[in-house]
């Protein structure tokens, strides 16, 4: 009978290894699948993070870039207004010099006018030489005016 006992046995324990290698298998192949998530998990999560790093970077050159493109346009912009300020205050110099130069040309034919009359008409050559000296009086105020209305002559008035 013992051998009957020991075929059972040793059946009982081939059964019992049959299960324990099953058990092992599962728990092993759970395991692998348990190691095979997390390695996909923390693959997405840094492919992730480096899609959000490659996203948020392409958002910092496009404000770069935008900000740099208004620099630009604000440079242009001033540029412009020198340009026009220079050209403006150099327009403004010219027609100053020959508004000068018109003044005294007026004062210097008023002169000429009044003095000659008041030669060829000795017997009104007072009147004359008095409205004359009126006239001369007049333009020479007005060139100073302007003159001083630009800048260009002494603050005091001759008269």
């Amino acid at each position: 009978m013992a051998s009957k006992d020991q075929t059972q046995q040793e059946k009982a324990g081939q059964m019992m290894q049959g299960v324990t290698d099953m058990v092992f298998g599962t728990a092993q192949g759970a395991m692998d699948k348990i190691s095979g998530a997390t390695q996909a998990t923390t693959k997405a999560a840094g492919d992730g993070a480096n899609q959000t790093k490659q996203t948020s970077g392409g958002y910092f050159d496009a404000a770069k870039a935008t900000a740099q493109g208004a620099i630009d346009q604000v440079s242009g912009a001033t540029q412009v207004a020198k340009d026009k300020t220079v050209e403006t205050t150099k327009a403004a110099g010219d027609f100053a010099t020959e508004t000068q130069k018109n003044v005294g040309g007026y004062i210097n034919s008023a002169k000429e006018t009044v003095f000659g009359s008041a030669q060829k008409t000795p017997e009104a050559g007072g009147f004359f030489q008095t409205t004359g000296e009126q006239i001369m009086g007049t333009a020479t105020g007005a060139g100073d005016a302007l003159k001083n209305a630009f800048g260009m002559g002494d603050s005091t008035t001759k008269k």
